[in-house]
């Protein structure tokens, strides 16, 4: 008896005593890894992620605009936030790791769970358990010979990986198939961590600026915007290649009409991109972007003043008078037939006005370059009728007139195209590009595998009892697509043709309440 007062005695001061405080650390990871703390992360990134595209960003043109009409103090809070440059604050890429982190200890949480459908399937199950199942039914046997192998092909008529168990309390067949899906969650969780991940280095080590380029320019550096107005100022930075223009061209609505905005279809850069002694050509249009060693060229705008010409077409008159008509596209040179190569490389819209802005093409020039069949090289220009007959007036020009023919061969400008003095590229370096694309793509994939498969498992087990005939417990349950895998579980009890079963209604049939995500471990 003072024994048993004693031990009464340790269990209440066991009940009494205070719980030891959990450990802070584990306290951190819970909550670190709470469903709850991801979705509030999700929805505060995307809530920033829209705003920082309803504020101008300090980079984009016309920022300068933006912030003027601005009040004082919605300049103040933006600038104190970073709003201005929200994409690269430090708080924004926090948000981001610890969203990713959150993924991260979610998937780690979860992964016994889905592991064990895969290392320990419920292969042998209680009649109680198989009728606690979402759907079921239950029969009663004249007789269960070929009843297993009934069950057996009917589950494998559905494409499932069959099991059959065999011991002393009775027999158990198990189906399943799509136990896959249970891991999709986790491929789903790696996308975003990839796009998280490839975000985070774009912002970090990414970087985009402009580059303006005329006919026959070469450069390797752009400019990176800034905002003066911010105390943040241009900079450039050099590309490890060279950029070659070598042609400039505008698809015009009306060829008459002006050089302006509402007068384009599209206008196109033919550049050279030159590296190690490589020369890559390409052509960089509207919507139609160009990669080249990671650097992303898109156009952007182009000047607003006129002057050049993309290609030109000239009369070449023959001392005998003869008129042969050529077209020449910018520095393309074309074979003429007892005259050489020739290449049309430079033009001004006006030969009397030296300005570059000048673009009234009331007095266009055109410059050839020859190379002869003896491989001799020359020069040359081709006025319109009009404007050569202007300069034989002038005796200051008399001596340039009479360099023009070569080999007694005059050209004279015929017809050309106008294109805008230059054009502006944008150029965007963002390492984490291509695994962005990859994140979203194994994104969409996922998430349309997790909506069109599911994990289907069916259970059939015979139960004997003394003195009472055999009875065929069916049973089953899948994590989606609840009504579709129902209308397939009645087929699937039609399809068996048991002979001589009879369905159990009673009240021992009715399911015992128990979760349909059972504890693998121990089904019994």
């Amino acid at each position: 008896m003072a024994e048993s007062n004693t031990q009464i005695n340790v269990e209440r001061e066991a009940i009494a005593a205070p719980r030891p405080s959990i450990n802070l650390i584990d306290r951190v990871l819970g909550y670190l890894s709470s469903v709850r703390l991801g979705i509030t992360l999700m929805l505060v990134l995307i809530f920033f992620s829209i705003l920082g595209t309803v504020i101008m960003q300090y980079n984009i043109d016309g920022f300068e605009k933006y912030y003027a009409s601005l009040t004082p103090s919605e300049r103040q809070l933006y600038h104190t936030l970073g709003l201005f440059d929200l994409y690269h604050t430090w708080w924004f890429n926090t948000l981001m790791i610890l969203f990713a982190l959150n993924l991260v200890l979610v998937s780690i949480d979860i992964f016994p769970k889905a592991w064990r459908f895969v290392a320990e399937p419920a292969v042998r199950v209680t009649p109680s358990f198989v009728r606690s199942q979402p759907v079921h039914r239950s029969f009663q046997l004249s007789s269960e010979q070929g009843v297993i192998e009934r069950v057996t092909e009917a589950m494998r008529a559905l494409r499932y990986k069959v099991q059959v168990t065999r011991d002393e309390a009775g027999v158990t067949v198990f189906g399943q198939k799509g136990v896959w899906n249970r891991f999709l969650v986790f491929v789903v969780h790696i996308a975003v961590i990839i796009i998280l991940a490839a975000a985070f280095v774009g912002s970090r080590w990414g970087y985009e600026g402009v580059i303006p380029l005329a006919p026959g320019e070469s450069t390797n550096t752009m400019r990176i915007s800034g905002a003066p107005i911010l105390g943040i100022p241009d900079r450039t930075h050099t590309l490890p290649f060279q950029m070659e223009c070598t042609n400039i061209r505008v698809d015009l609505k009306d060829p008459d009409g002006p050089l302006a905005q509402g007068n384009f279809r599209n206008w196109y850069t033919d550049v050279t991109f030159i590296k190690d002694g490589r020369r890559e050509p390409a052509t960089i249009y509207l919507n139609h972007p160009y990669d080249y060693e990671g650097y992303r060229f898109f156009q952007a705008s182009f000047s607003p003043n006129g002057g050049e010409a993309s290609d030109v077409t000239v009369d070449i008159q023959a001392p005998d008078g003869t008129v042969r008509t050529v077209k020449l596209e910018r520095n393309k040179p074309v074979t003429v037939d007892g005259i050489g190569q020739v290449t049309f490389t430079k033009f001004r819209a006006n030969v009397l006005n030296d300005a570059p802005e000048a673009q009234d093409y009331s007095r266009p020039v055109a410059n050839l370059e020859i190379v002869k069949p003896s491989g001799e090289k020359t020069s040359t220009a081709a006025f319109t009728a009009e404007t050569l007959e202007l300069i034989k007036k002038q005796s200051a020009m008399a001596e340039m007139v009479a360099r023009l023919p070569v080999d007694g061969h005059t050209f004279v400008l015929k017809e050309f195209s106008r294109t805008p003095a230059f054009h502006v590229l944008q150029v965007q370096y963002d390492p984490g590009v291509d695994w962005t694309y990859f994140g979203y793509f194994l994104l969409c994939a996922s998430l349309v595998a997790v909506f069109l498969f599911s994990h289907e498992r069916m259970w059939a087990v015979i139960e004997n009892k003394p003195d009472q005939p055999p009875a065929l417990h069916l049973g089953g349950h899948t994590n989606r697509n609840q009504l579709s895998f129902e209308n397939k579980f009645t087929r699937f009890v039609e399809q068996l043709g048991i002979p001589g079963a009879a369905e159990i209604t009673d009240k021992n049939n009715t399911a015992q309440a128990a979760p349909a995500e059972a504890d693998e471990k121990n089904p019994t």
